[in-house]
């Protein structure tokens, strides 16, 4: 959901909020890492633009990570071995991890969601039915059904540890 968006599409309240996560090789020197503190020294890539880059520069500071122009890039430099880890939202990590990446891990997940992607329902721009969606993820996110759904099958069920 972004504020460009929404000049074309009508977005539901938002249902889940990503947290970013940290990518690597297995074996290589960020795959061990169990803190962010673990990655200073590491090449760290991230895409330009992105809430990833925004997230990695503020945990391991602007002069510690390499920009890329796209995802396709970050990934290409991962398995080229020009970088030792990459910075991605918390589902891309787990695709890029199975089918991008060689021998691709999640090392680990950011503390909390702020500054993650938002995920919402789209609709036609002016939609008559934007507001029942809304209110309907609005009811479920009021009455605890969100956050069950994300603790059991986005915390509990891929147990991707927390980098602090």
């Amino acid at each position: 959901m972004t504020e460009e968006r929404k000049n074309a599409v009508d977005f539901s309240s938002p249902y889940y909020t990503t947290s970013q996560a940290v990518v690597a090789v297995e074996g290589g020197v960020a795959a061990d890492a169990t803190s962010v503190a673990d990655l200073a020294g590491a090449a760290v890539g991230v895409t330009v633009g992105t809430t990833s880059y925004d997230v990695a520069v503020e945990a391991l500071g602007e002069d510690n990570v390499q920009v890329f122009n796209s995802v396709a890039d970050v990934v290409a430099a991962l398995n080229a071995g020009q970088i030792d880890a990459f910075v991605t939202d918390l589902p891309g990590a787990f695709y890029s991890a199975a089918v991008e990446v060689e021998n691709g891990v999640i090392v680990g997940q950011f503390a909390g969601s702020e500054g993650g992607d938002e995920f919402a329902f789209v609709l036609p721009k002016d939609s008559a039915n934007t507001e029942a969606v809304t209110a309907a993820v609005d009811t479920l996110a009021g009455d605890g059904t969100l956050e069950a759904l994300e603790t059991e099958w986005l915390s509990e069920a891929v147990d991707v540890p927390v980098l602090n």
